[in-house]
């Protein structure tokens, strides 16, 4: 978010476009948080990240126990 307030500060973006950005950047962000949250009451931690490796690792362990 920040990269795209700061651009919007070197060249000329018009509000609408700098309006919908900040607003997806909040609806994602929201998302993620829901995520984090679901994450943390099944696994009790927040992975740093969520990939194909730690989905793969998960799918093994739910298939085996």
């Amino acid at each position: 978010m920040r990269g795209v307030q700061k651009g919007a500060e070197l060249i000329e973006i018009d509000s609408d476009t700098l309006a919908f950005a900040e607003s997806e950047y909040r609806r994602y962000t929201a998302h993620m948080r829901v995520i984090e949250g679901i994450l943390i009451d099944r696994m009790g931690y927040k992975p740093k990240r969520v990939d194909d490796k730690l989905l793969v690792s998960l799918q093994g362990k739910i298939q085996n126990g």
